[in-house]
């Protein structure tokens, strides 16, 4: 499976017969099908962390942000060349992301044992749940995006009028070129203002 960091969305799944080198297999044809000429990075944890693996990934033209197997025979082969980088460290705290839809596919996608068989359609229902897991995630990013636009509180602009017309404010309405026949400025800087200022200006004018 393959996400992006940013908003922790699958972007692309792959299922392979259980082997020895399954997840590396996977990973290297997931990246194969990434779109674009631009170079990006992959984060991965130690399992990945081979020779053969980090050299196949940099010929598709991703960076391997593998984790460094230190206890590996014959060490690393992540080098100082890719753990200079800050992006490196981005990679190494964003890629516990995955673990998150794994859970989840295994709760409530149902997929902690399969119900199926043959390859084709076990990929499949992965393929529909890991879909399935993007709606809800989009759900809840848009859900927090609205919680948190709400809860900004308006910052008020020392010229929007709060109480009936003064010289000042009408000096302002003049200055903008927007006053209306009762003197009010007919722009406000404020959206609770300006709910402010249509009320009061109904108000004055019925007066």
């Amino acid at each position: 499976m393959l996400i992006e960091n940013r908003n922790g969305l699958v972007v692309d799944t792959e299922l392979v017969l259980c082997n020895g080198t399954a997840e590396r297999d996977a990973a290297l044809e997931m990246a194969g099908r990434i779109a674009g000429d631009q170079r990006v990075t992959v984060g991965a944890d130690k399992g990945y962390d081979t020779r053969g693996f980090v050299q196949e990934m940099r010929d598709r033209n991703v960076t391997p942000h593998v984790s460094q197997n230190a206890n590996r025979s014959g060490g690393s082969a992540i080098d100082g060349r890719t753990i200079r980088h800050a992006g490196y460290q981005v990679s190494q705290r964003k890629r516990k992301r995955i673990e998150e839809v794994f859970g989840w596919l295994k709760t409530v996608g149902m997929l902690r044992k399969t119900r199926h068989r043959g390859l084709r359609r076990v990929g499949w229902v992965f393929t529909f749940a890991a879909s399935a897991y993007n709606l809800v995630r989009v759900r809840n990013l848009a859900s927090a995006l609205s919680s948190a636009a709400f809860s900004l509180k308006p910052l008020a602009c020392r010229n929007c009028p709060t109480s009936p017309p003064t010289s000042a404010h009408s000096s302002h309405a003049s200055s903008i070129n927007a006053s209306s026949e009762c003197g009010w400025p007919a722009l406000s800087c404020c959206a609770l203002h300006n709910r402010r200022l249509q009320a009061s200006r109904a108000e004055s004018c019925t007066n």
